[in-house]
């Protein structure tokens, strides 16, 4: 099994004061360790944890877990405005922080990668504003900015995690009548299917961000393993994130866009501050095109 659970060592960000932080009317409850070992007579809550790891190597992954059945939280998928209506681009590069502000979320992870859509910025990289094209499927409040740019192919590795209009949750390609609320991925991305890995072993080390859900459909897993940071965090391959998400109780699980943009966010209401979990590899935020988080459902529409 990767990472015995003898290597955790489950951290609390001294940024958050005492054992919870208040948003909306509901707790935002963050623990030490790991939501399975509460109480079930606990009221279901988000729960937000660090795990040390010192096998395969050093690694410190940044972890929530969402009940998507409390009826007080919503999952939700960010996003700038269409820069240019029905030209190219489907979306422009904004800071973590500001998709997060705009949408009201209390935890939120970067998504789908992104390609330029002019020429003149294709040699020049990312840059804040930039216009850009989604890779994949990007869903928010029902309205579709971005599919697939490919026929649906699972043995390509593709699925996206997507709710319905009556907000159940999916992992895997939708068909092409389904009714999406919201959604992100379906680009070469799969890393469960039905409890079992869907990636051959391989041996990049990347920082990743993933999502998972559990057999039942009820638990959301949104997990950023940091990299590039010797003897911090320097990253896992793609077979290892799959082992990662297994080991934490996913059935399914999709890799999403990773590298500089892993960043995991949460909205700290002791400072009534939005702050990165993590320790993105670059040292600071990356302008990146969707984000998918969580909010209450109190917050601003």
């Amino acid at each position: 099994m990767f990472l015995s659970s003898t290597y955790r060592v489950f951290t609390l960000l001294c940024a958050i004061a005492m054992s919870s932080v208040l948003f909306a009317e509901e707790a935002l409850l963050v623990r030490s360790f790991p939501p399975e070992v509460e109480s079930s007579k606990e009221p279901s809550l988000i729960y937000l944890w660090q795990e040390k790891l010192d096998s395969p190597r050093p690694l410190v992954a940044s972890l929530a877990r969402i009940d998507l059945l409390n009826p007080n939280y919503q999952c939700v998928v960010m996003m700038e405005d269409d820069p240019d209506g029905n030209g190219p681009a489907e979306a422009s590069l904004a800071m973590p922080e500001t998709h997060m502000k705009k949408f009201n979320a209390i935890v939120g992870i970067n998504a789908n990668a992104f390609g330029a859509v002019r020429e003149e910025d294709k040699k020049k990289g990312y840059y804040l504003g930039m216009p850009v094209d989604i890779v994949g499927l990007a869903v928010s409040n029902g309205i579709v900015r971005s599919q697939s740019e490919s026929k649906p192919n699972r043995t390509r590795g593709e699925a996206a995690f997507w709710q319905d209009d009556k907000l159940k949750p999916h992992l895997n390609i939708p068909a092409s009548d389904a009714t999406i609320h919201e959604g992100v991925g379906r680009f070469v991305s799969t890393l469960l299917i039905d409890g079992e890995i869907a990636r051959k072993k391989d041996k990049d080390l990347h920082p990743r961000t993933a999502i998972g859900l559990d057999a039942s459909g009820r638990y959301l897993l949104l997990v950023v393993i940091d990299g590039r940071r010797k003897d911090y965090s320097e990253g896992v391959t793609l077979y290892e994130l799959a082992e990662f998400m297994q080991s934490h109780g996913c059935a399914n699980a999709i890799n999403l866009d990773g590298g500089g943009s892993s960043i995991m966010m949460f909205h700290d209401e002791a400072d009534d501050e939005l702050k990165a979990f993590n320790r993105p590899s670059g040292g600071k935020h990356r302008p990146i095109p969707v984000m998918l988080g969580v909010r209450a459902k109190t917050a601003l529409q």
